[in-house]
């Protein structure tokens, strides 16, 4: 396959596939360096510049040729021709620290989806919102919680460089290389202060938005209208049925309260119901199926229904009583 003709996405995804299989090992890179090579669109350097930016086991960056190289005063091709032939690649007293992490703010944005973005965040262009999955539905950040959640994953960034600059300055400890060893550290240390500042933040908190995995459309979300969210998962109204809430079905609603256990009776709903219906059983009946139906989206039946009479007969309070009930999906608009 000729690297040039299979487009960048595709490349990236090589890539992402030789590195699980080797494990991030000097191997893999210098297979994949090889393939690279025999196109014209990538650069020398450019393989394992991506290579270090895949992680393994929490996102620890795994050494690579990259650092060989620079420790030998050697370029990737000659590594590479050398792995071809069978060489080793690492010089018998090697002590050369990990490559530093790509810190740039796009691989953050990338990074932050792999850690758990990709999974648990969706952004719509549309509306303009994150949203977040809670473990029951999708739920809209209306508090720029975003934000906080990118300034906690960039203060454990600015950890860990600070730890990596630690561990590989071990390794510059012995003369001649302290001065390394402090300039390493030292360099460290602004970069951590640069992954707090603002305006990391806000570049990290634009770029993630683009994520191919986190982006989606607004049509996506609560496609089917017979599920129904709830705090203790999701309702089927085919049939009735509560089961696990799954993230792909892309519920973005939640009534207020779990459905009561098989059985209980709400006693003092029901005498409420009866009531202000005079006791007609038939007419409790109809306001069930009516506010089930409600429930649903479905506007097949083409009912609009209005609650008419005197005053203190029930109406605000059974409409009110739904509405809370009905938390999301629930709309109270101007007469």
């Amino acid at each position: 396959i000729d690297p040039d003709s299979v487009g960048y996405d595709a490349w990236i995804e090589v890539l992402q596939a030789l590195h699980h299989h080797f494990n991030g090992s000097a191997e893999g890179l210098g297979l994949a360096d090889e393939w690279s090579r025999q196109g014209a669109k990538y650069k020398p350097g450019e393989v394992a510049e991506k290579w270090q930016g895949f992680h393994l086991d929490g996102g620890v960056p795994l050494k690579s040729l990259a650092s060989l190289a620079r420790a030998n005063g050697a370029d990737l091709s000659e590594i590479s021709s050398r792995h071809a032939r069978g060489g080793t690649t690492k010089p018998a007293e090697d002590q050369t620290p990990e490559c530093p992490p790509d810190l740039s703010h796009d691989d953050l944005a990338l990074d932050l989806g792999r850690r758990s973005w990709d999974r648990n965040a969706r952004h719509v262009a549309l509306w303009g919102k994150w949203l977040f999955w809670s473990g029951t539905h999708w739920q809209r950040d209306e508090t720029l919680d975003h934000l906080s959640r990118i300034r906690t994953y960039l203060r454990l960034r600015a950890t860990e460089i600070v730890d990596w600059a630690d561990r590989a300055g071990l390794a510059l400890a012995d003369d001649p290389d302290r001065k390394r060893a402090e300039k390493l550290n030292n360099w460290a240390r602004e970069q951590a202060k640069s992954l707090r500042s603002q305006s990391t933040v806000a570049a990290v908190a634009n770029l993630a938005r683009a994520n191919p995995a986190s982006s989606a459309g607004h049509e996506a979300f609560d496609r089917d209208r017979l599920l129904l969210g709830t705090p203790g998962g999701t309702i089927d109204l085919r049939s009735g049925l509560l089961r696990t809430a799954r993230p792909e079905e892309m519920i973005s609603h939640r009534v207020t309260c779990a459905p009561a256990d098989p059985g209980v009776v709400p006693q003092l709903w029901c005498n409420f119901l009866r009531d202000i219906t005079d006791g007609n059983d038939d007419v409790v009946r109809f306001l069930q199926r009516a506010a089930g139906y409600a429930l649903t989206g479905s506007t097949d039946e083409h009912k609009l229904l209005f609650f008419h009479g005197s005053g203190r007969n029930g109406k605000s309070v059974f409409l009110n009583t739904l509405l809370y009930l009905w938390g999301d999906y629930g709309r109270r608009v101007a007469a």
